[in-house]
């Protein structure tokens, strides 16, 4: 499996990171394991880091339903970390079609962008 995970508890973050060749068993194994973790939580923001990525084979028969039936709750915040071509085309998808579903979701070229812009979207949200 080219995707490893890992769920921040004291940060309510769960980060992927995905790299070599990115495939749809990828996908659905790096999502069965983390439905398995006993420190999953759907409230948790989701940064996905894909900046190792040299190939993606994804299906969009595959992609498709795994946005449409997100785990994770849709106020969430999403970022992707993409800084290669190989993958930018499918995480242009994936935003396009995560935000018809009214979901925060938003590109970045290093983890740490991302991560500040979760913490900043936090900071900005009313009490």
């Amino acid at each position: 499996m080219s995707i490893s995970t890992h769920i921040d508890t004291a940060r309510k973050v769960i980060t992927s990171i995905a790299f070599g060749i990115l495939t749809d068993s990828d996908l659905l194994e790096a999502r069965r394991q983390m439905i398995a973790d006993p420190d999953f939580h759907p409230s948790f923001d989701r940064i996905w880091d894909c900046s190792e990525v040299t190939q993606v084979e994804l299906d969009d028969n595959v992609l498709a339903p795994l946005i449409a039936t997100s785990l994770s709750e849709d106020s969430i915040f999403r970022a992707i970390v993409c800084r290669s071509v190989a993958p930018m085309a499918h995480v242009l998808d994936f935003i396009a079609q995560a935000r018809r579903h009214h979901r925060p979701v938003a590109v970045f070229p290093t983890r740490a962008d991302a991560e500040r812009w979760i913490e900043l979207q936090h900071a900005n949200q009313p009490e």
